[in-house]
């Protein structure tokens, strides 16, 4: 392998230190996009912009979930993980999961709602907990909250995980999801 530099590497090198600091706006600049045309409105469609699917022949699904999310239109949006954590930054409910199941939704929904989303444009679920002895109550729990979160009956995939722990100690469940964002 030739450690010999590339040109793009020598100039980037030999460049004073005040060109380095102006080149970033120079590309700026000439990268800038010329200003879009108004968007057309959407034709109508019969398709919701997020479809659950279980296609024929796949197996039953082992809870409440799909096997497929499509999204017919819009960017993806890759929430991180939420966790039971409050507004002031407190962990909610140290090791109570059923305090933290609540808090997680909630903050999930906070998410979507800041970004002008419901969880009807939720594409797919990761949940993870540290319990392989809450998934029951994480399955009773989400039996009872999902109806009233999605206008049903199906809903979004979700992939379940146990895991050693969390980013702190007493945190028991996370949530991530995809999301279909309004473009």
């Amino acid at each position: 392998m030739s450690t010999k530099p590339t040109p793009a590497k020598s100039a980037r090198k030999a460049a004073p230190r005040s060109a380095a600091r102006a080149a970033p706006v120079a590309v700026e600049a000439a990268t800038a996009r010329p200003a879009r045309k108004p968007a057309r409105p959407a034709a109508p469609s019969a398709a919701p912009a997020v479809e659950y699917i279980n296609p024929p022949g796949a197996c039953p699904a082992q809870g409440l979930y799909s096997h497929i999310g499509k999204v017919s239109s819009g960017s993806l949006l890759f929430v991180a993980g939420q966790l039971s954590v409050g507004a002031n930054g407190e962990v909610v409910g140290a090791h109570d999961f059923d305090r933290q199941f609540r808090q997680v939704f909630s903050n999930l929904g906070d998410v979507l709602k800041g970004m002008g989303l419901t969880y009807n444009d939720v594409v797919k679920f990761t949940t993870y907990l540290v319990h392989s002895q809450d998934i029951p109550l994480f399955m009773k729990r989400r039996a009872a909250l999902f109806p009233r979160l999605f206008k049903g009956p199906l809903y979004p995939p979700n992939t379940l995980l146990i895991v050693d722990r969390l980013v702190k100690e007493e945190f028991v469940i996370e949530v991530e999801a995809i999301v279909r964002g309004n473009d």
